[in-house]
């Protein structure tokens, strides 16, 4: 069996990354929040709130994507043990065999293997689906997270920049 050690060791970073960034886009949007100041500048304000927004549809994406990583694994999990029931199967038809036992009954093993790639076919079908829907969450984590920093930068940063544009025009 090949050594999966750092296959291993790359999944274990990838986990910690997935929960550090959920929880530094709660902190961030808890800390703006925390620390904000309306009422100076319409622009400033108008920015810290879509700030907010795009911090709050980040973290809220990434908590469904957390949500739903186990049922991708399940799902996963069904597609291979699936394939193995079907290449085993192949491999006994190979070697001669007409028949297997499914349940109580006897089956003819083209019957058998045409039945499993069909259910191979079925869930990856569901898993297809399933990626799609997380790749988007991923998507709305990450560029709601990027967008949102950017909004409370400028936000926070509007009011100093008309300072420093107007000491300068001076």
């Amino acid at each position: 069996m090949p050594d999966n050690s750092n296959l291993d060791v790359s999944m274990r970073i990838q986990e910690k990354f997935e929960f550090y960034f959920l929880s530094l886009t709660f902190i961030i949007l808890g800390l703006s929040i925390q620390t904000s100041k309306f009422g100076t500048h319409a622009i400033s304000d108008g920015l810290e709130l879509l700030g907010w927004i795009f911090l709050f549809i980040s973290g809220m994406a990434g908590l469904s994507r957390m949500r739903w990583a186990p049922s991708l694994y399940r799902v996963k999990h069904e597609i291979i043990k699936r394939e193995r029931y079907r290449d085993e199967a192949k491999r006994r038809e190979s070697n001669g065999e007409t028949d297997v036992i499914q349940g109580e009954k006897e089956i003819p093993i083209g019957d058998f293997i045409g039945d499993v790639s069909q259910g191979v076919k079925e869930v990856e079908d569901q898993m297809s689906k399933l990626e799609t829907k997380n790749d988007l969450k991923y998507w709305l984590h990450v560029y709601g997270f990027t967008f949102g920093l950017l909004f409370l930068m400028g936000s926070r940063g509007y009011e100093p920049a008309v300072r420093f544009v107007s000491w300068l025009v001076k």
